[in-house]
């Protein structure tokens, strides 16, 4: 096939034309994101019952709901989350269900269960979790001048029915995600006493009102042939019509502002959103899942500025911005392929002392990048930081290939081939090493896609990008090289050959003298000290071994941030007001470290947030410093003003949710201990948990991380002997309540598109003083005194009730390593057997670790498995690929030694780094060993065959492992996310090629000697 393509160099190059032309159309189509699409096999029910205390949301509702959803298929997990009116339940399913078949059986045995459930119940909604449902930025809007409620109620109406529907026109937004908005409502406040002088009682009060806002609809009236719609309403449309309410009392008529005053004012306030310490409204805008991101930035900044011209009394800020960081990272991962390409470059002319082979290298590199990126869209892979991490790793691979093919070519014309011939040999000798090359690269790959959960589909697009970059690669070596080193290098003139050609060839043999003398005399101190080699590789490996025991683990690598969000829950019971004025104090105290700021105080409205779980007194803080060092400093004076001023707030600080955390951030403690009683329902008490936790702490001097989630409340019990006595009915005591809290809600005005809610309230007082001088209407004609009726208890309970597949617990979680976990689950086991109606399970990311890491030694095993038969193919020998695969302990025992020095954890993406590397290194070794095979089949003797077969590969070795570690340089110095992320599996590749690259030219040659001596 080589000399076929040789003489058709006008066919290689029209076709590569077309591959490359189609190759550029392809690319304009791909999607480009930060993360590939992935599924996320989760799904959210949210329960909502207003007014329900959590005891009565737990056991009423949400036990009743989670248990029904345990039978649900391929689940994996549940876990649930019950407030004061609302919940939450999180189901957790297996990776690679179809997770829109869970959503219609989550859907229907939630129908299957309503009729079981309270009427009072609305039907529970279910939330399909989707990565595209984080926003791609926040949108904050603001007055630029000073605010008032009722100028906020106005910008509030004006985001929703304007600023939102425009962003929402833009055809790569699927929504805008709109909270912190600020509603009216009508409040009418009863003269009481006027009222009880001209015996009125409530019930007659509220039925004047109900009766004025009353519509029976369309009526149908006939009239011969013709039917006609008549229409009769009575409806109330604004407070004039509600002031001029008339009301029959006795002989006399008044109206309503005659007995009562009537107010505009916001809603009660559950939740506020803060830009800046200024109240704002917030957009959070949602892309199409088809969208490219490049476009949508280019789109909202148009839109921005129209905004702001149109609209110059507001204020339009954009945070969180995903695009920004998409842009960043995607282009230093770009510029990392360019700078590792340019150095490798380097590396070749410097080795080669020839600007024509480099140049062709140059070719065939750009040329497989470019047809990778077809076989890209025809597979469906998406440009991300992923994938495009994975033709970095192909980059150092594709020139691999390449050189191999032209130092073999050269090494013919140096024995005298005519440059065709040459082209021929060269290209054929290596087919067969190569491909075996290739599929040893591909086999420890592959097995990356039987991660099971996210992680493998994950890690799917880095596998693939990888095993498309080396198959295209190793095709254009085969085609394209040897075609065009036939161009570029001319048969020279009979005359010429003894002069020119020969003189160049003594040229370079001088220049690599010193190289290839190092070597023989570093190959002949191997082989006379080779007890010492021996041992010191036999000792490598055992510290190997003790540096992977020592090194710190975990899930994934920490990330350096300039942002972060705060999560804090005050734990008492105070106000939005209050909860904001804490954040605006914390604000003011680092304006001069903070560059932008943001707060979702209380509960917020948006659709597709977890935020709406929030009580008044949480808030989730958003923080962007102006370095790393100043959010440090932020998150340190945190934590100091919480310890100052309030001891008892529970607080976290995270990364923003970007996608990346979205998918991979753990939400569990690395150890969390669940305690729960062993009948239904039943908890330890707060104080029975702080006993425990002590005896746990003084056993291993181990603090838990959080604060029990506590809350204060007031329990108003009736006399019912008393009701009875007094002739008041249960139901006006209820409304009575409800009208002195201001819940009382008599009917809702409806204005165009929205309505406006009228509560019948009474004056804003403290519970006492409420008790104390309400009074109820009796069925007797007279006023009874509240107080006489009931009793206020004050109470403790938990603030939120966790759930699980083993019901509800209290969980207590440790910041701990695995040694120390483990000390802290015997302590809990010894401690509660004091406690013998309470149970524990043990959870957390350790658990979840442990899992992951024997996961990827079972995946290392299958790939060396797969190597392993491999090479046997290619050697045709059992004992042969032994030699390959005693390097791998050596090469990975460098590799963690490397990544122990700079300080990192052994991680997933070190993981992957190890498998890249062994799929690199033994590359090498392949070539070297299918070198001196060929040596000795033609009868040379041993110890010249491995000589000789080493100086042969010296050079590409040498070139091939130093164009690899240098496209492995730029993801050290990067400080985007794609390259922090990358910067483990970098460290790991430098280390193991270093080593790897000394045990190929030195051990292995070592090792085959010894296994096939006494054959031969």
């Amino acid at each position: 096939m080589v000399k076929f393509l040789i003489q058709r160099p006008i066919a290689v190059t029209v076709t590569l034309i077309a591959f490359i032309v189609m190759s550029l159309t392809a690319t304009g189509l791909i999607p480009v994101s930060l993360m590939p699409e992935i599924d996320i096999p989760e799904i959210m029910v949210k329960i909502d019952v207003p007014d329900k205390p959590v005891r009565e949301m737990e056991e009423q509702f949400v036990s009743k709901v989670r248990r029904q959803l345990l039978q649900t298929t391929h689940l994996n997990d549940i876990e649930s989350s019950a407030s004061n009116g609302q919940a939450y339940i999180r189901l957790l399913f297996n990776y690679r269900t179809n997770i829109n078949y869970a959503f219609i059986e989550v859907n229907e045995k939630i129908d299957a269960l309503m009729h079981n459930l309270p009427k009072e119940m609305a039907r529970p909604r279910v939330i399909k979790t989707s990565p595209t449902d984080i926003p791609v930025f926040y949108l904050n809007v603001s007055l630029k001048d000073s605010l008032d409620e009722k100028r906020f109620m106005e910008l509030s109406q004006f985001c929703e029915q304007v600023i939102k529907k425009r962003v929402e026109q833009l055809p790569e937004v699927a929504m805008a995600d709109i909270s912190g908005t600020e509603t009216p409502e009508i409040v009418i406040q009863a003269d009481i006493e006027r009222l009880r002088l001209l015996g009125i009682d409530r019930s007659t009060f509220t039925n004047a009102l109900e009766t004025n806002n009353y519509s029976v609809g369309n009526i149908k009236v006939r009239s011969g042939l013709y039917e006609f719609n008549v229409r009769y309403a009575s409806l109330l449309k604004n407070r004039n019509d509600i002031e001029n309410l008339y009301i029959h009392v006795g002989q006399r008529i008044f109206k309503l502002k005659e007995l009562a005053t009537i107010k505009i004012r916001p809603s009660q306030d559950h939740g506020m959103y803060l830009s800046d310490k200024k109240r704002s409204v917030v957009m959070g805008v949602i892309k199409k899942s088809n969208a490219r991101i490049a476009s949508l930035k280019e789109k909202t900044n148009d839109l921005l500025k129209l905004l702001n011209e149109d609209y110059p009394n507001l204020k339009f800020v954009v945070e969180r911005n995903q695009t920004e960081l998409l842009d960043y990272s995607l282009g230093n991962l770009k510029l990392g392929l360019l700078v590792g390409g340019l150095l490798a470059f380097l590396i070749m002319f410097l080795f080669l002392k020839d600007l024509k082979s480099p140049l062709l290298i140059g070719i065939s590199v750009p040329v497989s990048l470019s047809i990778s990126l077809l076989f890209f869209f025809l597979f469906g892979i998406s440009i991300n930081i992923i994938s495009l991490s994975g033709l970095i790793l192909g980059v150092g691979m594709m020139i691999d290939n390449s050189i191999i093919v032209i130092d073999n070519i050269v090494q013919y014309r140096e024995k005298g081939d005519r440059v065709f011939k040459a082209c021929i040999k060269g290209t054929n000798e290596v087919i067969r090493p190569l491909i075996s090359s290739v599929l040893t690269t591909c086999a420890v790959f592959v097995p990356l896609v039987f991660l099971s959960g996210i992680s493998g589909a994950l890690f799917y697009d880095q596998a693939m990008a990888v095993a498309i970059g080396l198959a295209v690669s190793l095709l254009v070596s085969f085609t394209l090289i040897p075609v065009y080193f036939r161009l570029f290098y001319k048969e020279p003139n009979p005359a010429e050959i003894g002069k020119s050609e020969k003189k160049n060839i003594l040229d370079k043999i001088r220049i690599y003298k010193y190289i290839e003398d190092s070597y023989s005399k570093s190959f002949n101190f191997v082989f006379r000290y080779h007890v010492l080699i021996f041992s010191f590789a036999v000792l490598f490996i055992i510290a190997g071994y003790f540096v992977f025991t020592a090194i710190e683990k975990e899930k994934f690598p920490s990330l350096k941030q300039t942002e972060a969000i705060i999560s804090v829950d005050w734990n008492r019971n105070i106000t939005v007001d209050e909860n904001q004025k804490r954040v605006r104090n914390f604000l003011s105290s680092c304006d001069s470290l903070i560059t932008n700021s943001s707060g979702m105080v209380g509960q917020q409205n948006f659709l597709l947030d977890a935020t709406n779980r929030q009580g008044a007194s949480e808030t989730q803080l958003y923080i962007k410093g102006k370095d790393e060092e100043a959010l440090t400093q932020v998150s340190n004076q945190f934590e100091a003003f919480c310890k100052a001023k309030y001891p008892e707030a529970i607080y976290n600080i995270n990364p923003p949710p970007n996608l990346f955390e979205k998918v991979f951030s753990s939400q569990s403690a690395p150890l969390e201990i669940r305690l729960s009683g062993k009948s239904n329902n039943e908890l330890p008490s707060p104080e029975e948990i702080t006993q425990i936790s002590a005896k746990v702490a003084a056993n291993t001097g181990s603090l838990m991380t959080n604060k029990l989630r506590l809350q204060n409340f007031f329990r108003i019990v009736p006399n019912y002997e008393k009701l009875l006595l007094y002739r008041v009915s249960v139901n006006e005591l209820v409304s009575v309540l409800r009208k002195a809290f201001n819940q009382l809600q008599v009917f809702t005005l409806k204005q165009g598109q929205t309505e406006v809610p009228v509560f019948l309230s009474g004056q804003e007082k403290s519970i006492h003083q409420m008790i104390q001088s309400t009074r109820v209407w009796s069925e007797s004609k007279e006023y009874i005194p509240l107080s006489s009726l009931v009793s206020v208890q004050e109470g403790l309970d938990y603030k939120i009730l966790q759930g699980g597949k083993s019901d509800i617990y209290v969980a207590l979680n440790y910041d701990v390593s695995q040694k120390e976990a483990n000390a802290i689950v015997s302590a809990y086991k010894s401690t509660l057997k004091e406690y013998p109606q309470m149970e524990m399970e043990v959870s957390g990311s350790l658990v979840e670790n442990i899992f992951l890491f024997r996961e990827m030694a079972i995946i290392l095993l299958v790939a060396l498995l797969l190597l392993y038969f491999i090479l046997a193919a290619q050697f045709e020998s059992l004992l042969q690929p032994l030699i390959v695969l005693v390097e791998i302990p050596i090469d990975i025992a460098g590799a963690l030694l490397l990544l122990w020095l700079t300080g990192n954890s052994l991680n997933l993406m070190a993981f992957i780094g190890i498998i890249v590397m062994m799929g690199i290194i033994i590359n090498d070794s392949i070539l070297k060993i299918d070198t001196i095979n060929r040596l000795l089949k033609s009868n040379m003797p041993i110890m010249e065959a491995i000589h000789k077969g080493g100086t042969r590969r010296l050079k590409p070795i040498i070139m091939t492992s130093a164009t690899t570690i240098l496209a492995m340089v730029p993801f050290l110095f990067g400080d985007d996310m794609g390259s922090r992320l990358q910067q483990p599996l970098a460290i790991v590749v430098i280390g193991g090629m270093t080593i790897g690259t000394l045990v190929s030219l030195f051990f292995v040659p070592l090792c085959y000697y010894y296994l096939v001596k006494n054959k031969n």
